[in-house]
């Protein structure tokens, strides 16, 4: 799907390590595993794309609802579909 911005969306790879560290502590993994620069800048690659075509959905599904604002209830109804396109 067309961005309907031209500004993207960016994630920090230092984000996405404070974000799998503070998974692997909620999920009791173990402390020795560690990833990779790549595999941290590779997440941050799909988040920004996860959220960029989330956004995308979202405003093509409020402009077909006849709306100028999107809201909660606009993602809600773009992301079961997203999340299987994205499996």
């Amino acid at each position: 799907m067309a961005s309907h911005s031209s500004e993207k969306v960016r994630f920090k790879e230092a984000t996405i390590r404070q974000l799998l560290e503070l998974n692997k502590e909620k999920r009791a993994i173990d402390k020795t595993v560690k990833f990779s620069f790549d595999g941290a800048k590779l997440l941050a690659h799909l988040a920004r794309h996860f959220v960029d075509e989330a956004v995308c959905r979202a405003v093509a599904q409020a402009e077909s609802e006849g709306q100028t604002e999107v809201d909660v209830d606009h993602l809600r109804k773009v992301l079961p579909q997203l999340m299987l396109d994205f499996t």
